[in-house]
């Protein structure tokens, strides 16, 4: 997902959270089933709301996902995806 965006968006963007170990995650407060503690998940930004959300529409309508979601209105965009090909195409707002 990460390298057609970049591609797609000609310029930087930034990874705020990529792998996640269980301390880490715990830390953070994350999900006990985070798809960071297994390299499928990104929390990525621009440094601006307005161009994240069209990062996380170019993805919705674009390229595959297991889950996108709005990150208080768009302070970041988590963006999860599945190797094996079960991606369900969640979209979500937090």
């Amino acid at each position: 997902v990460l390298d057609p965006l970049r591609t797609w968006w000609g310029k930087p963007i930034t990874v705020n959270s990529g792998y996640r170990c269980p301390e880490l995650n715990a830390a953070v407060k994350g999900s006990k089933t985070s798809q960071h503690m297994s390299g499928q998940a990104a929390d990525i930004d621009t440094g601006d709301r307005q161009q994240n959300k069209l990062l996380f529409e170019h993805i919705r309508k674009n390229l595959p996902f297991d889950q996108l979601i709005d990150e208080s209105n768009f302070a970041w965009v988590h963006v999860s995806y599945r190797a094996d090909g079960n991606n369900r195409m969640q979209v979500l707002k937090l």
